[in-house]
């Protein structure tokens, strides 16, 4: 092996009686490559995407500085790529897989050349947040309400509903793979996104679902009355036996009104739809109901 030393070498003439000496010639040996370095550790604790390595200066025989450090990372799949090359005693290695376990290692170049790569060091990166959830799926029951439901693969989850995206709240926090939600308006339009959570944090939201509710009955007639001032033209029959009914048109809750059924008594009339119906045939001075 060569060692990193410096000569002088000098050349003696004899000339008459006196000696005389040339000029210097520097002479330089090679170099010895640096030792093998240690294995290189982490510094602080892996993240979910990136670790921060440091090493140690290798030992060296010949005593020349190490100008470079190179460090080698192997994949998952086996795939090794140069992550590093500089001066420096440390770096950071990003753009990794959360929850996946890296090898290192790491050699120091001098004037010599390369030395050996340490030993590997394996690294496991930290578990990351969830990635976007699958939008979850909406269905009605008989009983009116909305079920919404998604897969479950990750600890928890986090449902807002709203009825658009400006007013969307969080209703449901929790493990179940689906949450029900009642008093609804009929035929109405709501929206809603879903958001998986682990131990790393929140991933980013589904996309956003829109869902209208089915219509239901109508609300019931609130207002109802006997038109008793009416002109004769309109109504030719004696007031004394028929009455005009008049009533409020209620709210539909997403659906036309067809029909309205009229008690009187114990008899049921249907009529389409009025909002006006005559009573004919009735007894005079009598009370109906």
């Amino acid at each position: 092996m060569w060692r990193c030393n410096e000569f002088t070498v000098t050349k003696s003439v004899l000339s008459g009686v006196s000696l005389q000496c040339s000029e210097s010639l520097p002479v330089r040996t090679l170099s010895i490559a640096p030792g093998q370095c240690r294995p290189p550790r982490v510094l602080g604790r892996p993240k979910h995407k990136e670790v921060h390595l440091e090493w140690d200066v290798p030992p060296s025989e010949s005593g020349c500085e190490v100008s470079e450090y190179s460090v080698e990372m192997t994949e998952p799949e086996d795939v090794a790529s140069e992550v590093y090359h500089g001066p420096e005693l440390e770096c950071t290695v990003g753009n990794l897989l959360p929850g996946t376990m890296y090898r290192f290692r790491v050699r120091a170049l001098n004037d010599g050349g390369y030395g050996p790569y340490s030993d590997v060091s394996e690294m496991t990166t930290a578990a990351g947040p969830p990635g976007q959830c699958r939008a979850p799926c909406v269905s009605f029951t008989p009983d009116g309400c909305v079920l919404v439901s998604w897969e479950v693969s990750q600890t928890q989850y986090r449902l807002e509903w709203g009825e658009d995206e400006e007013s969307l709240e969080l209703i449901y926090h929790g493990t179940d793979p689906g949450f029900a939600i009642r008093d609804l308006l009929p035929a109405a339009q709501y929206c809603c996104r879903l958001q998986a959570v682990n131990q790393a944090g929140a991933g980013p939201y589904s996309e956003l679902v829109l869902c209208q509710t089915p219509a239901s009955a109508p609300d019931p007639v609130s207002t109802l009355c006997v038109l008793e001032e009416e002109p004769p033209n309109a109504y030719p029959d004696s007031p004394s036996v028929c009455l005009v009914l008049n009533w409020e048109e209620p709210c539909n809750n997403g659906s036309e009104i067809l029909a309205y059924n009229i008690d009187l008594g114990d008899t049921s009339i249907t009529v389409g739809n009025t909002t006006t119906h005559i009573l004919k045939d009735l007894l005079p001075e009598t009370t109906y109901r």
